[in-house]
């Protein structure tokens, strides 16, 4: 059953143009899921402190047709699925704002044991087969991707060194600010002309305090070629047919001590209202 809520962006979640991007886009997907969690009696908060369980964000896609405007509601829509067994679970997450789409994501995230420093079944902290979807329904993003994740051919851009303020309550860095490394990957005249249509994160390890990242980048991906992944926490189809894939994107990958911490795949489109470009929610 899809679950909505309402929310008003405010300029906090704006980037440098004004409107809501990337990164505030994720936040929307992120609180929409938790806020699902919390509606079916799984708040994040309450499962840390009687069970030792919390939720564990593993991915990340995230489609953009056009940024938000601050000030103007927005509606969130999700739904939660998950293959019979599966400890992984999937959410898609629809935002709108005035009737038309902004964004599409999907969140996979499980329940992850503090002190068994291991991932929990649904089960174990009483998460009902009847919230479950078995079928996508409509996705309108396509399949998780296997990115690339070999640090070789790639250029250092940037590197980062995780504070305190990066922490989440599990005293991780918290998963939405790898995709902020990511964004920073790219310089200022980049944005200039372009907008972050497509990304897929994968978180793979986890990062702490004091640790030193590298952030590396290499342009002229052919997604195209990027087989899906096989998922047990996804049904056989993944509802209709994914849009064409951009003629190139780039990778980047976040690394430790020349070890991958996380991986992503970016899509650069022109923004909304230019003539051509890639939008992958509009047909092409």
């Amino acid at each position: 059953m899809a679950f909505r809520t309402a929310y008003t962006p405010l300029y906090r979640d704006a980037d440098e143009s004004g409107r809501v991007g990337t990164l505030g886009l994720l936040a929307m997907l992120q609180e929409s899921v938790l806020g699902h969690a919390a509606a079916l009696g799984l708040d994040h908060d309450d499962l840390v402190r009687t069970r030792g369980i919390g939720w564990m964000f593993a991915r990340y896609r995230l489609a953009v047709a056009r940024k938000a405007a601050v000030r103007v509601p927005v509606t969130l829509t999700t739904w939660i699925y998950a293959a019979p067994g599966a400890r992984f679970l999937n959410n898609e997450v629809l935002v709108e704002q005035d009737g038309a789409l902004v964004a599409a994501g999907r969140v996979e995230s499980c329940f992850y044991d503090v002190r068994a420093r291991a991932v929990a079944t649904p089960e174990a902290v009483g998460l009902a087969p009847s919230a479950l979807e078995r079928d996508l329904g409509t996705a309108p993003v396509g399949p998780w991707r296997d990115l690339p994740a070999d640090p070789a051919p790639l250029d250092r851009v940037r590197t980062h060194t995780v504070g305190f303020t990066d922490l989440d309550s599990f005293r991780h860095m918290t998963n939405l600010r790898y995709p902020g490394l990511v964004v920073d990957a790219f310089p200022s005249a980049v944005y200039d002309r372009l907008e972050v249509r497509d990304m897929e994160v994968h978180f793979l390890r986890q990062c702490f305090e004091g640790d030193r990242l590298d952030v590396l980048r290499a342009d002229g991906v052919d997604a195209s070629r990027l087989p899906a992944l096989a998922d047990a926490g996804l049904p056989p189809s993944v509802g209709p047919a994914p849009r064409p894939e951009p003629p190139s994107s780039s990778s980047v990958l976040v690394c430790r001590d020349g070890q991958v911490v996380a991986a992503a795949l970016v899509a650069m489109g022109a923004p909304a209202g230019s003539v051509g470009g890639y939008n992958p929610l509009v047909s092409q």
